[in-house]
């Protein structure tokens, strides 16, 4: 009989490498909490109990415009400033919930990313304009990094497929359309995602809707309130406090979940609302299309209306139960997550950074407040508030030092004022300085450092730099690094240069952009012919830098806080570094011949020298 064949026995040996399909490279997750027409002084942490007893005592008080402090009523948001940082002095882009969202996930007003803020039903024009190229959303920007961008939410107006809907960059959207089951629904979606994505990154957006009339709060949260005079007089406004209190619940359930699941440590938490709530007698009056202001928003623009909490935690990076006292906005939001993941802001935003606050750097110039309403827009300066209608040629001006409550209209009583307010909203809507404003300073914008080595002899390098999109203007400061300045010209967005490499000397560029996530586009020549191009502390062979730094890729290639080891003597071609915003750039200091020696071997061994081989 024939003998059964030989089991077959097979050996492999290899140098497996596993590529991720989309790998996440960022550093946190983030869990980031909205709840509609949440007021910050109804969270006990976010009053500020100088800043109340001088409101109490102006010339004329707020009454009922400010909520009294209530301990025990959020513990859940107490106990995360107590561990992060509080923006007391808080606003949102806008009067209510499409255009205060899209502001802070888009990083600039709504009228500014192409969405009419008056509008409620959004015409098909308008809306393929703003699909037309992607619009500078945070969503995106992080599912481009890898993380899974997904909300949990009740609000109609992040639905795309809906008239008054606009698409904001999520994965998925979960839309609960419950008045009074919507919190715990919201709550277990979002608990089952965290369960889910613990081992991988994730941007998750969590959207309650308590506080947003009408109000039916459970009974043990409206018995959370107590009664006058530690409470408001008001049924309807404890019954809002009440809200607030259920949704704080819900936070504080989740905030649990991350802390089981061991995220808390590589978690950043953002606590905010998309705008406030009018709760004041004194704005109990109907709005420009006869909507009632009190207990709205959308109809009015008054500061209560558009104040908003500010919470940002993340252990090592937004600890210690800080108070940021600046002024600061919703707008800024996506720029500091950004900022903090260690990604570059769309030029197309217009906020700021709150990074640079939180560690102590000192603005010349408050920032500038901009709320956009149903059909009015307000500016806050100084000490002034003044609302703009559109359906009126009557500005509304208010003192907030003397009339913290706005009842008392000053527009006629002070006509300079409400002249400069007028100049200055124009200017603050057009994205241009102030008269008086002061340009950013050059430490608060990155340095592109470009050094030319020329192997010991004379060769001429010659480039364009173009700064911008081409769709938002950008501007460009240099300096010369070992040769003249003349040799640079600067023509608005473009800069053209022509150096000349000495034997034993570096010469180069050092470039700043504002705005600062401008993409720079290159074209560099070496002796009229190709030029190498190297990039990062490393000075390896340029990837994603070779023909600029058009994206959060090439950047990162070049990324530095020193320029690499180069020997002009040896090394042939164009090397680029860049530090970030608020970084020292430095420059390598001399080493002895000794370690000069050591530091070219190891870059040869290591394939690492840019010629030096």
């Amino acid at each position: 009989p024939a003998l059964p064949a030989p089991p077959m026995s097979i050996a492999a040996w290899g140098d497996p490498i596993v590529v991720a399909e989309r790998p996440a490279r960022l550093p946190y997750n983030v869990l980031w909490f909205v709840v509609d027409a949440l007021r910050p002084d109804a969270v006990a942490s976010l009053h500020e109990p100088e800043e109340d007893r001088e409101r109490l005592a102006a010339r004329s008080p707020p009454l009922d415009a400010l909520l009294p402090r209530v301990p025990g009523l959020t513990p859940s948001l107490d106990a995360l400033a107590a561990r992060g940082v509080r923006f007391p002095h808080a606003w949102s882009a806008a009067t209510w919930t499409r255009a205060g969202t899209l502001a802070m996930l888009g990083g600039a007003r709504s009228s500014e990313l192409g969405i009419d803020p008056t509008r409620r039903i959004l015409s098909s024009e308008a809306l393929a304009r703003y699909y037309a190229t992607p619009p500078p959303l945070l969503p995106l920007a992080l599912r481009g990094s890898g993380a899974e961008a997904a909300a949990f939410v009740n609000n109609l107006f992040m639905a795309g497929y809906v008239p008054a809907g606009i698409d904001l960059g999520f994965e998925r959207v979960t839309d609960h359309r419950h008045r009074t089951r919507d919190t715990a629904e919201i709550a277990a979606d979002a608990s089952a995602f965290l369960r889910a994505h613990a081992a991988s990154r994730f941007f998750l957006f969590v959207n309650f809707h308590s506080p947003h009339e009408p109000y039916d709060p459970p009974r043990e949260m409206l018995a959370r309130v107590p009664p006058p005079p530690d409470g408001p007089q008001d049924g309807r406004v404890r019954a809002y406090l009440a809200e607030a209190a259920k949704d704080d619940a819900a936070i504080g359930q989740l905030l649990g979940d991350l802390d089981a699941l061991g995220l808390t440590g590589r978690t950043l938490v953002v606590v905010t609302s998309d705008h406030g709530e009018t709760l004041s007698v004194a704005h109990d009056a109907d709005g420009p299309d006869g909507i009632g202001q009190r207990f709205h928003h959308a109809a009015g623009n008054y500061e209560e209306t558009t104040r908003i909490p500010l919470i940002l935690a993340l252990p090592g990076v937004l600890d210690g139960g800080r108070a940021v006292a600046d002024r600061v906005r919703s707008i800024d939001l996506a720029p500091t997550v950004l900022d903090v993941e260690g990604l570059e802001t769309d030029p197309r935003m217009t906020g700021r950074s709150l990074m640079p606050l939180v560690r102590g750097a000192r603005e010349p110039q408050p920032r500038v407040v901009v709320s956009e309403g149903r059909q009015s827009r307000a500016i806050l300066w100084d000490r002034y508030r003044m609302v703009v209608r559109e359906d009126s040629a009557d500005d509304v001006l208010f003192d907030l030092r003397d009339d913290p409550g706005e009842r008392h209209d000053l527009a006629r009583a002070l006509p300079d004022v409400r002249g400069e307010l007028r100049a200055r909203l124009r200017a603050a809507l057009a994205n241009v300085p102030a008269a008086d404003a002061k340009e950013p300073e050059a430490a608060a914008l990155p340095t592109v450092h470009l050094r030319v080595a020329g192997a010991g002899g004379a060769h001429r390098v010659a480039g364009t730099l173009d700064a911008g999109d081409g769709v938002r203007g950008a501007r460009l400061a240099f300096d010369v690094v070992g040769g003249p300045r003349d040799a640079v010209r600067v023509d608005g967005p473009r800069l053209t240069f022509a150096l000349t490499t000495q034997p034993d000397a570096l010469v180069g560029l050092d470039v700043r952009v504002d705005p600062a996530g401008a993409p720079i586009a290159w074209q560099l020549a070496l002796d009229d012919g190709p030029c190498p191009v190297f990039a990062g502390p490393f000075g390896l062979p340029a990837s994603e830098a070779r023909a600029g730094l058009r994206d959060d890729a090439a950047r990162a290639d070049a990324d530095a806080l020193a320029l690499p080891f180069v020997d002009p003597a040896r090394d042939l071609g164009v090397f680029v570094t860049r530090n970030r915003a608020g970084e020292t750039p430095g420059e390598l200091t001399p080493a002895s011949a000794e370690a000069t020696r050591e530091m070219r071997r190891v870059l040869e061994e290591w394939g690492y020298a840019h010629g030096s081989h």
